[in-house]
């Protein structure tokens, strides 16, 4: 877990920045506080939730970030107009990380259906510079009847940008200035990530085969959706010691393999008689990559050629 978020403690939610440069919504700006919840119609004529009537954390936990938070039997009293609002998180440090996910709980409602009000949650990898589409969310998913309707969402941050030291999150809920309601929240926000160092070595490699080699091995944790290179090389080429280990020249036996062993491209090339061989695994996930290992006293493996 690299970051939890509940939004129950006022000073770690005095972190997260209402407001974004360029915002124009003229009403129900983002604010953090209790939700006070908005509903039209009645129990037995057509009811209606709009803002968020509750918080999403389970126990006593009461505060979330919401779009405007008025005490008012009124829908339209305090809801998102004229444009967007945005949230922005702190930054977070997802350097050395992969797998690295982050998740959320949300809540939108809209009165009508108009593509261009929606909830977008996007990320930065530097400081906010820039930023890249996550997710997004142009369906309503409050319900018409007396159930709160907050939803799970989440993505995998590997997949759109290098992971650093400067990780930031926008929550943006837009309106398109039509005379309709449009509410957002935000609540339970998570980082789940997985080390390089620890976790993102290749485990459990094996060799089958006499005429040619199977390669097989274990997936790396929270690797889903990971593909794999695999390398042989000569146990002459070994070079240095433990705190730079040199593997020499090495040769590709599969690249960016989907599966866990190299069934469909085995090593049919023998060693000479007298001379052995090693083989290595690692993997990449979107921007993220492990290496070949390291040697014992923690220096890294390096070789020529292989997989590119």
């Amino acid at each position: 877990l690299l970051a939890f978020e509940d939004f129950e403690d006022p000073v770690s939610a005095a972190l997260w920045t209402p407001g974004f440069p360029g915002d124009t919504a003229i009403d129900g700006q983002w604010i953090w506080g209790e939700p006070e919840g908005t509903f039209s119609g009645s129990i037995t004529s057509n009811l209606q939730f709009h803002a968020a009537r509750f918080d999403r954390s389970a126990g006593a936990g009461v505060s979330a970030f919401v779009t405007g938070n008025q005490a008012t039997t009124n829908p339209e009293a305090d809801d998102v107009d004229g444009g967007v609002t945005s949230l922005v998180s702190p930054a977070y440090n997802a350097e050395g990380y992969y797998g690295v996910r982050a998740s959320w709980q949300q809540w939108f409602a809209k009165e009508a259906a108009d593509p261009l009000d929606r909830f977008d949650v996007e990320v930065s990898g530097d400081g906010g510079v820039n930023w890249l589409l996550l997710d997004r969310i142009s369906e309503a998913t409050a319900t018409a009847d007396a159930s709160p309707a907050w939803v799970g969402r989440a993505g995998l941050l590997d997949e759109l940008l290098p992971l650093g030291a400067d990780l930031r999150f926008r929550f943006r809920v837009f309106d398109d200035g039509a005379a309709n309601i449009v509410e957002g929240a935000l609540d339970e926000f998570r980082i789940l990530g997985y080390s390089l160092s620890s976790d993102g070595e290749v485990s459990a490699v094996r060799l089958t085969g006499r005429e040619s080699t199977v390669v097989s091995w274990n997936a790396v944790p929270g690797g889903a959706g990971a593909t794999y290179d695999v390398v042989r090389g000569e146990l002459a080429g070994l070079s240095g010691d433990a705190a730079a280990v040199g593997l020499g020249p090495l040769t590709c036996i599969e690249e960016d393999s989907a599966d866990t062993d190299t069934a469909d491209h085995p090593d049919e090339d023998s060693p000479a008689p007298g001379t052995g061989r090693y083989y290595l695994v690692r993997f990449a996930l979107g921007f993220s990559a492990g290496d070949w290992g390291r040697g014992s006293a923690g220096g890294l493996r390096s070789g020529d050629g292989g997989c590119q």
